[in-house]
């Protein structure tokens, strides 16, 4: 009787073990904290600022290019005469 309780603590001891072993293999890999990417950060993110001022800065250009063709040609000519 006290062989078979023995036994029985024993094969459960094994059996517990081997739950134990997937639960430590999963505690050791190491899993990043933050959801980090270098392509977003280094790429994507100042392509979106570049993106961002070039928008404005053709569109000031395209604004001072258009400024000129409004004006009455004749009135630039006469300042330059003078």
């Amino acid at each position: 009787m006290n062989r078979n309780i023995t036994m029985l603590i024993t094969s459960d001891i094994h059996s517990q073990q081997n739950l134990n072993t997937p639960k430590e293999e999963l505690r050791i890999t190491h899993r990043p904290t933050v959801d980090f990417s270098f392509g977003e950060w280094f790429v994507e993110k100042p392509l979106r600022k570049y993106n961002t001022v070039y928008k404005d800065i053709k569109l000031s250009i395209h604004q001072i290019n258009v400024f000129p063709t409004i004006i009455n040609p004749t009135i630039i000519l006469n300042q330059l005469k003078d």
